[in-house]
């Protein structure tokens, strides 16, 4: 039904409940709506493999239900070096070669992650916990994975500066060499677009004989109710997840423009350790907004991931039976709010 309906038109499911044993990929202009969370069901059915044939057997993930876009691609068609420090909140940078780039484009401000900045953060200094999983941002992996891309599109061109749709959560800075102040990179890229789940309960089946500790604990179920990948100006709203191991809502790389609103993640179902319970988890989403959702016995109930570039917000959210904390979690989110959030962990 999703494939077949024109953009502009939702797919309206009256009340039941729905299994799918697979995951459901949203496409632009459609939306998924039911009669409400107390009324409209989708569960989610067997294991926590998506076994999706056009992904190598190494890359395939933890299941969704849900999904929003594909794995984002971006390819650099040009590239202009940034001449001047730009500071935290500014709209433009200065380049030396403005002419790549008109109003419209979609950019990517590219932010080096040099070792000495990482060294001067002590970053590398890090001691190693018993357990072996805290690491040092050591200087084999540093450039790379430290290294900013910040999405945004071209409002005008004026001389050498190109103004900015939204500002710049970090500074761009010289310190560390002129050729490490950053870039501005034009962007080609695809994403699906206004396409919205509302008025939905998403359920994960699970094993109830799975129990430890006073708690179901079975993790061969479905992992996160909606993720949400290449995609822009989309919403979720008015959803309750139950039962899922990972995530209600996650935002991953090439997501931005997302507004989760009056969500509600309940009863999760997993073991209480690591890379478990993130109930709206803004991994890598950009310019996006989490407002007036509760999560409830979570481990990181409101959070962000590696390097998740900003702004961002979550405003007016509440976590009930927190196991963990509420915050910025893992390594170097940037420009990210917290407004009116309430926890009792």
């Amino acid at each position: 039904a999703i494939d077949e309906t024109a953009p502009g038109y939702a797919v309206l499911l009256k009340e039941g409940t729905y299994e799918v044993a697979g995951q459901l990929l949203m496409k632009s202009g459609v939306v998924l709506r039911g009669e409400g969370p107390d009324r409209t069901v989708i569960l989610a059915t067997g294991n926590s493999r998506y076994e999706d044939p056009s992904l190598p057997e190494n890359e395939r993930v933890d299941r969704s239900l849900i999904t929003m876009g594909q794995t984002v691609k971006r390819k650099y068609s040009a590239e202009s070096a940034v001449v001047e420090d730009a500071r935290r909140g500014q709209l433009y940078v200065r380049v030396d070669d403005p002419g790549k780039f008109k109003a419209g484009d979609e950019v990517a401000v590219c932010r080096p992650g040099t070792y000495d900045w990482l060294d001067d953060l002590h970053m590398t200094e890090i001691p190693q916990n018993e357990e072996g999983k805290v690491k040092t941002w050591d200087q084999e992996t540093y450039y790379d994975y430290y290294t900013q891309h910040w999405s945004r599109k071209v409002v005008k061109v004026s001389g050498d500066c190109v103004w900015l749709d939204n500002p710049l959560a970090m500074e761009l800075t010289g310190a560390y060499g002129e050729e490490n102040r950053g870039k501005l990179r034009l962007v080609n890229s695809s994403r699906v677009s206004e396409c919205g789940i509302e008025d939905l309960c998403l359920e994960s089946s699970y094993n109830k004989n799975e129990w430890e500790d006073g708690k179901y604990v079975d993790e061969d179920h479905c992992w996160t109710a909606v993720t949400i990948k290449a995609a822009e100006h989309c919403w979720v709203r008015n959803v309750t997840a139950r039962h899922f191991a990972y995530c209600a809502v996650n935002l991953l790389d090439g997501a931005r423009y997302i507004t989760v609103s009056n969500c509600r993640s309940e009863s999760p179902v997993s073991k209480i350790t690591g890379s478990r319970r993130y109930a709206f988890h803004n991994y890598k989403g950009e310019m996006s907004i989490f407002t007036d959702c509760t999560a409830d016995c979570d481990r990181h109930g409101f959070v962000t991931g590696v390097m998740t570039p900003g702004p961002n917000v979550f405003r007016n959210c509440v976590m009930t039976n927190a196991i963990s904390d509420m915050g910025p979690h893992q390594r170097w989110a940037t420009g990210v709010l917290y407004d009116c959030c309430r926890t009792d962990g």
